[in-house]
């Protein structure tokens, strides 16, 4: 443990590897290991160990929940769920689990379970950002703007430097037309982390579309002018000759 706190992950892998040829089914050492393979992105050979270790203590919500995160990363979304679900089954207190669940739900398409799982979570986890924001971009996803709104602007008046969800109020805004405070949000977005590339390029882009908008307007209004001088019409007024 000490060596994984100094983030010496190699020399961790090499004592838990140890531990486990002396002691084979030691469930804590093979869900340590797994967890540093995970980090290394050795998903199949964490999902391993974590199958190893749930053979010793099936009824482990930590290792159930280790294992779910490993199988969500290797893209096995219906392992996943059924892990999240059964962790959470086994510790329902635990906001984290349906956070989690709710997003592998969220990836499968199925926003309304989605949404309830993290509305129970962000009860189980007062304070905490993820299940609004997760909920904002479901919700968002659904087309329901206000509802995603609402959801960010309670996280801002917690965590006003939050610049993610600064970014993703911005969408909403522009969304429902508020131009200008989704600028103000990207903006402020960028100020908090100016090398948030999300923002910087969602800001590229509205500002591109404000001048496409206004090129299109002029060009209309050129038209306009022209077929006003072809009919013999002017626009200086009504006294003319």
């Amino acid at each position: 443990m000490a060596k994984e706190k100094t983030g010496d992950v190699e020399a961790a892998l090499r004592d838990y590897s140890e531990t486990l040829r002396l002691c084979p089914s030691h469930a804590e050492a093979l869900n340590n290991r797994g967890i540093l393979k995970r980090s290394k992105s050795q998903f199949g050979e964490a999902v391993e160990d974590f199958n190893k270790a749930l053979e010793s203590e099936p009824s482990n919500p930590t290792f159930l929940y280790n294992r779910a995160l490993a199988l969500e990363a290797k893209g096995d979304l219906l392992g996943a769920l059924r892990d999240y679900t059964k962790a959470f089954n086994l510790r329902p207190r635990e906001g984290r689990f349906l956070t989690n669940r709710g997003a592998v739900r969220q990836a499968m398409g199925d926003l309304e379970g989605a949404i309830r799982d993290y509305s129970v979570a962000a009860g189980l986890l007062p304070g905490h950002p993820f299940p609004l924001l997760n909920r904002a971009n479901a919700r968002y996803q659904q087309g329901d703007m206000e509802g995603a709104l609402a959801d960010l602007d309670y996280v801002l008046a917690q965590r006003p430097g939050d610049a993610r969800a600064l970014h993703r109020r911005g969408c909403v805004k522009e969304r429902l037309g508020d131009i200008s405070g989704a600028m103000d949000d990207f903006d402020e977005a960028l100020r908090v982390n100016p090398r948030m590339e999300e923002a910087a390029v969602s800001r590229k882009e509205i500002t591109q579309s404000v001048r496409g908008k206004l090129w299109l307007l002029s060009e209309r209004r050129k038209g306009t002018r022209r077929r006003d001088d072809q009919s013999g019409r002017t626009s200086s007024g009504p006294f003319t000759s």
